[in-house]
């Protein structure tokens, strides 16, 4: 009988939820989770710019990471029920290095885009990116509606790093015709 035994060690994980600059996100202990409360406006776009960021706490040397969020099915929440008839358009990204990522989008009341799986943004040793919305209702809600959902943060296992490829050995010469040999240098010797 062939067996397989496992011991998993448990330790916090170096990527994090960290403040944004719109000061919306309340952040959780040890940057684990993030609660956002914002404002959505009848038939007008608003743009939140920093709800919160992701962050690779990592030190110099330290590992990078892939991240993205993805919706979690169940959650979403409009009065109480699973409607979203009356969202025109939402749309959350990651902002990395002046690049947008899109993770989650609904566009006239139907989801579009789930989660950011295939627009993952890899974060180095120490670095971090922005999570930004931007809503726009229908003119069918009305004020003091409500809607909540939840985005999960996905930190797919790192890759260890590829082993270095061995040297390549030095090509060779291409061939040709031999090299014309250099003329004598020096005083005449006489013949």
């Amino acid at each position: 009988m062939a067996l397989s035994q496992w011991t998993v060690t448990v330790k916090r994980h170096p990527v994090k939820f960290g403040p944004g600059k719109d000061k919306v996100s309340t952040i959780g202990p040890d940057g684990g989770s993030s609660v956002s409360s914002l404002s959505a406006y009848i038939n007008r776009r608003v743009k939140y710019s920093s709800v919160f960021t992701i962050e690779n706490t990592e030190g110099p040397g330290g590992a990078s990471y892939s991240v993205y969020l993805r919706f979690v099915p169940g959650t979403w929440s409009y009065n109480g029920t699973p409607d979203m008839s009356k969202v025109e358009h939402l749309q959350v990204f990651l902002r990395h290095k002046d690049k947008d990522y899109l993770q989650f989008e609904i566009k006239d009341g139907a989801i579009e885009v789930s989660d950011g799986s295939g627009n993952p943004v890899v974060l180095g040793p120490g670095e971090s990116a922005t999570v930004w919305t931007s809503i726009k209702l229908k003119p069918e809600a009305s004020e003091g509606d409500s809607f909540n959902f939840q985005l999960e943060l996905v930190v797919p296992p790192t890759p260890p790093a590829p082993a270095p490829a061995p040297a390549a050995p030095a090509p060779a010469p291409a061939p040709g015709p031999a090299p014309t040999p250099a003329p004598p240098t020096g005083p005449p010797t006489p013949a």
